[in-house]
């Protein structure tokens, strides 16, 4: 008896994705939350709603998109060796430092010379020795600082 392989047929194009699809939804998987490949670099900021995708504009790195605890929506760019280039949000709502403490150093985040309560806007990592931060400080003004690592303003400008 002769069997037959239907895989190419017309009428089961795309009928793997529909099984895989099905079977993610009967086990739960569909959540963005639990995504398995979430680099090192950042697993520590808890983030849920998670996309991870390749850098679109360079040949190296990749983009994780997902969702603070606090609520707030950013966006990670890393290297090709999973390092934190720059996280960034794009709502005025901004993100507090404590909400991404467990990836800035101590010294950064206690520095009494960055503005108290201040909303960021993105972080700029400069070669593990050098944040560049962007937001608004408490009075609403805009602002932007670089900070070393050891915690110590190298330059701050307000708008």
């Amino acid at each position: 008896m002769k069997t037959r392989n239907y895989a190419h047929h017309p009428l089961n194009a795309g009928r793997p994705a529909q099984i895989l699809l099905v079977v993610l939804s009967v086990l739960g998987a569909g959540s963005a939350s639990a995504a398995p490949d979430l680099p090192e670099s950042i697993r520590d900021l808890h983030l849920t709603d998670v996309e991870v995708r390749p850098e679109p504009h360079h040949h190296h790195g990749r983009i994780v998109e997902g969702r603070l605890p606090s609520g707030e929506w950013i966006k990670i760019d890393l290297d090709d060796r999973d390092d934190i280039q720059e996280i960034e949000t794009d709502s005025r709502r901004g993100f507090r430092l404590s909400d991404v403490s467990p990836i800035i150093p101590r010294t950064v985040r206690e520095s009494d010379d960055l503005p108290a309560n201040a909303t960021i806007e993105k972080l700029e990592f400069h070669d593990r020795d050098e944040i560049e931060i962007e937001g608004w400080d408490a009075a609403n003004r805009e602002f932007k600082a670089r900070v070393s690592i050891s915690g110590k303003i190298i330059e701050i400008k307000f708008d």
